[in-house]
């Protein structure tokens, strides 16, 4: 068998093991004088395969089982978890969990979701496709991603390697309610990093490509190229001077700024009051034309569910309508905390994507006209209270709507109150290998600190 697969008939029986523990565990529940449980059990399976100049460089296989499990002693709770699944096991960690539920406080808002609201729909979403790959494959690939990127140019004279990885898994969640749901799932990778020097100058950068389903990746010659023009690109960089300028952040970071978003309109930011978005429900956040919308229930998408981590039925919903904040992000207990329904995103957001109003890169790089393409950033000073926004970044100077030099050793800096309002335009060229997946976002300006 090769390293990277498991028969689906193991995976089947792995199922029926773990359903007859949680079955186990919430029969026994009863003879323990506990009100509730949950049960999370998880099987995860993956290679990772690393080629650094032509040489394997590091050969990573896991295989890894675990349960947790949560007691409630009417509204005190206890957890435990373990990686050994044997029934004694399980019986003294069930019994971990009913002791700590013993001795913990009362908390008035914990306990499992009312029954009538567990999930009864379980859709394929065609979420499961392992990689029929064994390390001999793996290595082969990643040497020819890597040696395509080396190719393009004798600047480039060095490798952070080129990486393949596979993963594949199964989680079970199960609770007293009588609720279990499963879901199977794989994803898989293939990375590039190289370094480029000319003179006294040496840049890297790098570029990769994931899909739950291999025939889904980009070739291995089109990640190691990528990866190679993009760090090219890096050299001769210059410092800019400080100013107010608009800024243009690429698709493949312009994520970072939707997930602030999401971290802020979190429930557990929300009722320690610890977001800069409490008590902003129903206001504009974004100019008029900006939807958000979730869809967990998207073929292949990298975070599609039927069901969330309290199982409740997911839905599709809007987070944000004609720039105003319509919904926050709930689970069952921060709900409770605000005296609020549950959004069903116990395990967080799922396939966010957010709407433009341009096409390519350059039709946003035309319409910024002078200002910063932002490519990479470093760090983090985000306070999610106040919302002051303060990030290291790299990329390039854009004057009458074309790259004019490469740009490093620069602080970009603003409000995210001000960023979300101040969006102008989003561009159609949606990265998807994210889960929050957006185009280039254009943001009409910020204070970029340079020399």
């Amino acid at each position: 068998m090769n390293q990277s697969e498991i028969p689906d008939q193991n995976l089947d029986e792995i199922q029926k093991k773990f359903t007859d523990i949680a079955q186990h565990i919430l029969h026994k529940i009863k003879s323990l004088s506990l009100t509730a449980c949950e049960i999370q059990l998880s099987f995860n399976l993956g290679s990772s395969t690393t080629v650094r100049l032509g040489q394997l460089e590091t050969l990573e296989s896991n295989k890894d089982q675990s349960i947790s499990i949560v007691a409630y002693n009417g509204q005190k709770i206890g957890h435990a978890n373990t990686s050994d699944l044997s029934m004694k096991t399980i019986d003294q960690t069930l019994e971990a969990a009913k002791n700590i539920a013993q001795y913990t406080q009362e908390d008035p808002c914990a306990g499992l979701a009312e029954k009538n609201k567990m999930a009864t729909q379980f859709l394929d979403l065609d979420l499961y496709h392992p990689w029929n790959l064994d390390h001999k494959q793996a290595v082969e690939l990643a040497s020819e991603c890597e040696q395509a990127g080396l190719d393009c140019s004798p600047l480039l004279v060095n490798s952070d390697g080129a990486t393949v990885d596979t993963y594949q898994g199964l989680s079970v969640y199960a609770n007293s309610h009588g609720f279990l749901g499963t879901r199977r799932s794989s994803r898989h990778s293939v990375s590039c990093a190289l370094l480029a020097k000319k003179d006294d100058e040496m840049q890297q950068d790098y570029w990769y490509s994931l899909a739950r389903h291999a025939e889904q990746l980009e070739t291995m010659s089109a990640i190691g190229q990528k990866a190679a023009e993009r760090t090219l690109a890096r050299l001769h960089a210059k410092k800019i001077k400080t100013g107010i300028f608009p800024v243009l952040f690429q698709s493949d970071i312009a994520p970072s700024l939707i997930s602030h978003l999401f971290s802020a309109i979190s429930g557990s930011a929300l009722y320690q009051n610890a977001s800069f978005l409490n008590h902003k429900i129903n206001q504009p956040i974004f100019p008029s034309w900006i939807d958000i919308t979730e869809n967990p229930y998207e073929l292949q998408g990298l975070a599609s569910n039927s069901f969330d981590e309290d199982g409740l039925q997911t839905n599709k919903k809007n987070f944000v309508n004609q720039g105003i904040l319509s919904s926050y992000l709930l689970n069952v207990y921060s709900g409770r905390k605000l005296n609020l329904p549950s959004t069903a995103n116990a395990g967080g957001a799922r396939n966010i994507k957010i709407t433009h109003n341009k096409n390519s890169l350059i039709d946003l790089m035309q319409e910024m006209d002078t200002g910063l393409l932002v490519t990479e950033l470093m760090g983090s000073s985000i306070n999610l209270i106040t919302g002051d926004y303060s990030r290291g970044a790299a990329g390039f100077w854009i004057e009458k709507g074309e790259i004019q030099h490469p740009v490093t050793e620069i602080t970009i800096a603003s409000t995210l109150q001000e960023m979300f309002q101040n969006i102008t335009s989003i561009g159609n060229d949606l990265d998807k290998r994210h889960s929050v997946q957006t185009g280039s976002i254009l943001i009409d300006h910020m204070t970029i600190a340079g020399q």
